[in-house]
C-alpha cells in the first residue's frame, strides 16, 4: 500500500476549484427536487469513507440527519435475483457518487462476470455484491468529474490485489478495504478507505460503511460423528455432521443450502469429500462413504446460505471453543489424532454380526427351548474380515421378555422356557475391540394340545 501512496493522488488546484463549484451546482439541483435518490431510511448501507484528497463521503442521509433536505442512500438489492448496488452517496468537496449509472463504466461491464444477476446499462448497474466471498466488483461514478471519475471498487489483476468487501465475519456487515480513483494525467482522488481498520485508525477517527439490517449466516454447535454403537451396528464406516445455523435476520431467515468438505489433513484443498453447494435446509450432512477408513481421523468445515443468498464463511469442526462437540468415540480420537480438537475418528472395525439359532424351531409353553450363538466378530489386525465367536475371542448375553433361562445366560448356548403368546428372545455380543451389537428374533410360542380318554361308543 506504501507504494501506491507515494503516487500523485491530488488533482492539480485549479481542477479542484472547477470541481469545487460544479459540486455545488449539481448539489443545489439534487437537493431543489426531482432527485433520482432513493430513500435512505430503506437503502441497505449506512456509514462513511475517507479519502485524503477529498475528506469523508457520506453513504447515507441517516449517518448527519439530513434527509429532511437530501433524502439519499446506496443500495444494496438483497433479493435472491442479484445483489446489484444502486443509489447515491454524498461528498461535501466532489458531490454526488453515483452507483447507478447508464454509462458503461472503462471495463465495458467485464466486472458483471461476478455479479449473481444481470448489471448492465439496462439494468442501471455498475457494481454489485458476491453474496458466497462478500467481495464487491464494479465502478462508482464521481459525477463531477465526468468520465475521470470512476472509482474502481476493485481489482485482482493489479499487484498486489486490492478492493472493497463486505466482512462477513462482522456482526453488522462491516465493508473494508480500499478503492481507486486516478487517471493517466495525475489527476483523480486516489485511495478511497471503507473502514478505519484499513489503517489502523480507529482510535483517532472510527468509521466505516456497513450493511444496514442484513448480515450474513454464521454456523455454530458443530457435532460430530454423531455415530453411537446402534448406528455402528449397521453401518461401521460413518458420521452424521451437524450445525445450526444463525442469522440476526430470523426468524424471518433459514437456510436454504449448506456446503461441506472432509479431509484427512488440517486444509480444505484436494478434500476428500466435497458435497459441493447442496440446497437444502437440513443441518446436517450424513455420510456411509466408502472413503473412510478404520482407525482415522478427520478433519471436516462446513459453510451455509441463507434465504437472501448470502453465505457464510467457512467454519471448522473445532472442540477448544465450545461451539464444537465431539459426541462418540471420544477415547479413540484422542488417542489416534494428531490433532483431536479438530477431529473425529472413526472406529477400528466392522461391529459384530449377531445372529443366533434355536431349537425346536417352534417353542412350546413351559418347554426348554436351545439357543445356539452363530455370530462373527472383527479385530483392527483384520477390521473387515469375520472371524466366528469363540470363548476367547467374545462375550455373550441373553435375555428374553418372558423367560426363564435355564442355562447361564454369559455363554454361547443357553436354554430358554418362554410362556404361552408372543415372545422374544435377545443376544449381545462383544468383540475383542469392545464393540458389542444386539440381535432380536421374535416368534409365537403355542401350548400343547389337552388330551382326555374318552370312552368309546
Amino acid at each position: 500500500m506504501t507504494k501506491f501512496l507515494s503516487l500523485n493522488y491530488r488533482a492539480k488546484r485549479s481542477r479542484l476549484i472547477l470541481v469545487f463549484f460544479i459540486a455545488i451546482i449539481v448539489s443545489f439541483l439534487f437537493f431543489r427536487g426531482g432527485s433520482p435518490i432513493s430513500a435512505g431510511s430503506a437503502d441497505k448501507t449506512t456509514g462513511w469513507t475517507w479519502s485524503s484528497s477529498v475528506g469523508w463521503t457520506s453513504f447515507n442521509c441517516i449517518n448527519n440527519s439530513s434527509c429532511a433536505t437530501a433524502d439519499y442512500g446506496v443500495d444494496v438489492n438483497t433479493s435472491p435475483a442479484n445483489k446489484n448496488f444502486s443509489g447515491y452517496a454524498w461528498n461535501s468537496n466532489v458531490g454526488w457518487i453515483s452507483f447507478e449509472e447508464t454509462d458503461a463504466p472503462p471495463d465495458a461491464y467485464a466486472f458483471a462476470a461476478n455479479c449473481s444477476g444481470l448489471c448492465d446499462s439496462f439494468a442501471h448497474c455498475t457494481a454489485c455484491l458476491d453474496p458466497e466471498t462478500g467481495k464487491i466488483w464494479g465502478w462508482a461514478k464521481i459525477l463531477s468529474l465526468g468520465n475521470d471519475g470512476w472509482i474502481k471498487l476493485r481489482d485482482e489483476t493489479f499487484s498486489p490485489a486490492y478492493g472493497v468487501y463486505v466482512d462477513i465475519f462482522s456482526t453488522n456487515g462491516e465493508f473494508k478495504g480500499w478503492a481507486w480513483n486516478g487517471n493517466s494525467d495525475g489527476s483523480g482522488i486516489g485511495w478511497i478507505s471503507f473502514n478505519c481498520a484499513n489503517n489502523s485508525s480507529c482510535g483517532t477517527a472510527s468509521y466505516a460503511v456497513a450493511l444496514n439490517g442484513v448480515h450474513f449466516p454464521a454456523v455454530d454447535n458443530l457435532a460430530a460423528p454423531n455415530w453411537n454403537y446402534e448406528d455402528a451396528c449397521v453401518v461401521t464406516n460413518g458420521a452424521v455432521l451437524s450445525w445450526d445455523m444463525e442469522d440476526a435476520d430470523e426468524p424471518l431467515d433459514a437456510q436454504t443450502a449448506y456446503q461441506v468438505v472432509i479431509n484427512t489433513s488440517n486444509t480444505r484443498v484436494s478434500p476428500l469429500i466435497d458435497t459441493g453447494k447442496r440446497m437444502s435446509s437440513a443441518e446436517q450432512y450424513a455420510t456411509t462413504s466408502s472413503l473412510f477408513n478404520y482407525a482415522t481421523s478427520y478433519y471436516w468445515w462446513v459453510k451455509v446460505w441463507d434465504s437472501f443468498g448470502f453465505s457464510s464463511d467457512w467454519y471448522q469442526f473445532y472442540t477448544g471453543t465450545g461451539s464444537s462437540t465431539l459426541t462418540d468415540n471420544i477415547a479413540s480420537n484422542a488417542t489416534l489424532s494428531p490433532e483431536p480438537l479438530y477431529t473425529f475418528t472413526t472406529y477400528s472395525n466392522e461391529f459384530p454380526d449377531v445372529s443366533f439359532a434355536w431349537l425346536p424351531l417352534e417353542p412350546l409353553a413351559n418347554e426348554v427351548a436351545t439357543f445356539t450363538d452363530a455370530s462373527f466378530i472383527y479385530r483392527s489386525s483384520a477390521p473387515s474380515t469375520p472371524v466366528a465367536c469363540t470363548e476367547a475371542l467374545c462375550s455373550w448375553h441373553w435375555s428374553a421378555v418372558v423367560d426363564k433361562i435355564i442355562y447361564t445366560p454369559i455363554s454361547s448356548l443357553t436354554g430358554i422356557v418362554f410362556q404361552y403368546g408372543n415372545n422374544s428372545a435377545s443376544l449381545n455380543v462383544t468383540g475383542p475391540s469392545g464393540y458389542n451389537c444386539t440381535s432380536t428374533n421374535n416368534f409365537f410360542v403355542d401350548i400343547l394340545p389337552t388330551w382326555r380318554e374318552a370312552k368309546p361308543e
